[in-house]
């Protein structure tokens, strides 16, 4: 049997999932934090604009 089988990979990682709702929501780029890069943007934009 292939030992680099990809249907099953046993090599101890575990996938975490580190975007942020909006940014999962509209499947952009989330820098991790909280509050994100990108949630920051949007709402200094948005203050800024009112």
């Amino acid at each position: 049997m292939n030992e680099d089988s990809t249907e099953d990979p046993d090599d101890g990682s575990v996938a975490l999932c580190a975007s942020c709702d909006r940014c999962r929501s509209r499947k952009t780029k989330c820098d991790g934090q909280r509050p994100c890069g990108n949630c920051l943007a949007k709402y200094m934009k948005k203050n800024k604009l009112s």
